[in-house]
């Protein structure tokens, strides 16, 4: 009797031993609430983060492209941003057709791009043309998605523009300059755009054909402001800050 009584207090035991009382639940789902909590935003910021910096990065190299570009063909290449469509690309000055062409065929998508000279909207015909696209929430400073952000940050990258702006608005080009050199720079702007043009020597230069410093891109989020510098000799560089002081960081 008393050994069949020991079992069954054994058995209690353990059974009791085994499992976890309500409190103690709670207590570990609350826990567990209080991390996510604390993770999920910081996750969010880091996210947001990555992709700007992926986007300013893609955007070097597609000024590094337009760079080498013009060298290559011994032409103007122009680094092409649509503030409108958050999209950019290169182009190409065709010299005997004096007009700017798409540099590829094919977009990113490997969707075909129409041949012919960019008319008036950029594109041929007056269409537009794909090209590379900014990330989800991030957007052209001074764009109609972030139009305060420059305005808030109020000072340009060291060594570049002497005040805060995107690159001056991409301009549709005509056959009918006093020069060569000068057609690249005629005709109607395009609204919503900006272009940073290199000349065949490699180098960004401005409407009056002299190498420059103050064609600067610049891409944000809200959180943070990217700007891609070009120098006079044509170095590439990026820079981020804030987007409510300027505080720039080389990266």
């Amino acid at each position: 009797m008393n050994a069949r009584m020991d079992r069954k207090a054994e058995s209690t035991d353990v059974s009791r031993q085994s499992g976890f009382t309500l409190l103690e639940l709670i207590i570990v789902l609350f826990i567990s609430l209080v991390i996510t909590g604390i993770a999920i935003p910081r996750f969010v910021q880091t996210t947001r983060n990555l992709r700007l910096a992926g986007d300013a990065r893609n955007i070097a190299e597609t000024l590094g492209q337009a760079k080498l570009r013009a060298a290559a063909d011994f032409t103007d290449a122009r680094a092409y941003f649509d503030f409108a469509t958050g999209t950019y690309r290169v182009d190409v000055w065709d010299k005997p057709n004096s007009c700017w062409m798409p540099d590829h065929g094919t977009d990113v998508n490997g969707v075909t791009l129409a041949v012919g000279c960019l008319g008036p909207g950029g594109g041929p015909g007056g269409g537009v043309v794909p090209g590379m696209n900014l990330s989800a929430n991030v957007s052209f400073a001074g764009s109609a998605a972030s139009p305060v952000v420059l305005g808030t940050v109020g000072a340009p990258p060291p060594a570049s523009q002497p005040a805060i702006a995107q690159a001056p608005p991409c301009r549709n080009g005509a056959p009918g300059g006093p020069t060569l050199a000068n057609r690249p720079w005629l005709g109607a702007t395009f609204a919503n755009t900006a272009c940073v043009v290199f000349s065949s020597r490699g180098v960004p230069i401005d409407n009056t054909l002299t190498a420059t410093s103050n064609d600067v891109i610049y891409v944000t989020d809200g959180d943070n402001l990217y700007g891609l510098t070009i120098s006079q000799t044509g170095l590439i560089r990026t820079w981020s800050t804030p987007a409510t002081a300027a505080n720039w960081f080389r990266r």
